[in-house]
């Protein structure tokens, strides 16, 4: 996307967020977003990034704190070696509560197999 399509993209994901603070799903794809929209101008410095990620991320574990969909992207924030925020530790503590909450998905099992996870 470009950048001011994902710009557009937060700002709606955010608005639909406010009006539906339960959802995972929603949360989910703003942190996503919010971590994709790189930091190479101002306006989108301030507005997207990890560490703006990670305040999303640990705002939607106020409202949603047991989805799954909410926890991979947390571990998404901390595999990304590009990140002050990196941590595998981090990142395996993510996607264990991710498979806790949502084991009826088996991409969870999956990323946690494959990588950060280790041993679920």
């Amino acid at each position: 996307l470009k950048q001011g399509r994902l710009l557009e993209a937060i700002r709606l994901n955010t608005q639909c967020v406010q009006n539906n603070k339960g959802a995972g799903r929603l949360w989910a794809s703003l942190i996503q977003l919010v971590h994709q929209c790189a930091c190479g101008r101002r306006l989108t410095h301030r507005a997207a990034g990890p560490s703006r990620a990670l305040f999303v991320f640990l705002r939607a574990l106020q409202f949603v704190s047991k989805s799954g969909e909410v926890w991979c992207e947390g571990a998404r924030l901390f595999l990304n070696p590009c990140s002050s925020l990196f941590s595998l530790q981090r990142a395996r503590y993510c996607l264990n509560l991710a498979v806790f909450f949502t084991p009826q998905y088996g991409d969870s099992f999956i990323e946690v197999v494959s990588g950060a996870g280790g041993e679920a």
